[in-house]
């Protein structure tokens, strides 16, 4: 086994350990989360504090360590600009999302490209609407990849199309009839139209303006959602989506 390996990765927490060192979790290409300390990276003179402490795509090389391992060499290859409270609560919002709902250390290129697709659009585009819209698209587009797309066309109990009144069971994780009897929500159908578009046509996010009320009452749903599938507390989408 190599002693060393590199990657490129995102910081998505830091904490302290020991006096001088700082404990990061990254979220990478080819090794899904891991984790490195930093030796000496809170001292004024450390050579990684600068490429660790900004927003972006982070060169790693990374030694490994028989309890942990330890960061050898950080280089800042892509820098995002985010200047304002609401652009950094976005990036803190899905970091910590990756963060407490990814468990395992393996590699996930559709997690890692989703993240980084976002990210990177996020930051490039000045679009208002659409940048309200990419924390719903990233929450949702997370729970497909692990495992929980929500059942968005048919009745989960009898399996029926086209209902007319949208129930939703977030017990069983999806739109429920009129006539089926289990515990069930009602969701407001723009939100369940607006969620199929977000799984089936990304295209058009960047040329549609989409109604203030329907995106609000999405980011409501994907919120109840996600707590209910991973039972934790996230900066969710309705944080994310200003009043």
């Amino acid at each position: 086994m190599n002693s060393t390996y590199k990657t490129i990765g995102i910081v998505i927490k830091r904490k302290d350990w020991r006096e001088n060192d700082s404990l990061f979790s990254f979220y990478t290409r080819d090794f899904g989360k891991v984790e490195a300390v930093a030796v000496g990276s809170k001292k004024i003179t450390s050579k990684l504090a600068g490429h660790l402490s900004s927003f972006g795509l982070v060169d790693l090389m990374i030694a490994r360590g028989k309890r942990i391992d330890r960061l050898a060499q950080a280089r800042l290859v892509q820098k995002f600009s985010f200047t304002s409270l609401d652009e950094f609560k976005f990036y803190a919002g899905l970091l910590e999302f990756l963060d407490k709902v990814i468990t395992g250390h393996e590699a996930d290129l559709a997690i890692w490209n989703l993240l980084e697709k976002t990210l990177i659009s996020y930051s490039g585009n000045s679009n208002h609407n659409y940048r309200e819209i990419l924390p719903i698209l990233f929450y949702l587009k997370v729970i497909e990849t692990l495992g929980y797309r929500p059942e968005l066309y048919r009745c989960v109990a009898c399996h029926k199309n086209n209902i007319k009144h949208p129930y939703f069971s977030y017990v069983s994780n999806g739109l429920v009839c009129q006539s089926c009897q289990i515990a069930k929500e009602t969701v407001a159908k723009e939100s369940i139209i607006f969620c199929r578009l977000l799984y089936d046509d990304q295209e058009m996010l960047s040329r549609v303006i989409f109604n203030r009320r329907t995106v609000k009452h999405t980011a409501d749903f994907i919120d109840k959602l996600i707590m209910h599938i991973f039972d934790k507390q996230f900066f969710t989408p309705k944080i994310l989506i200003k009043k």
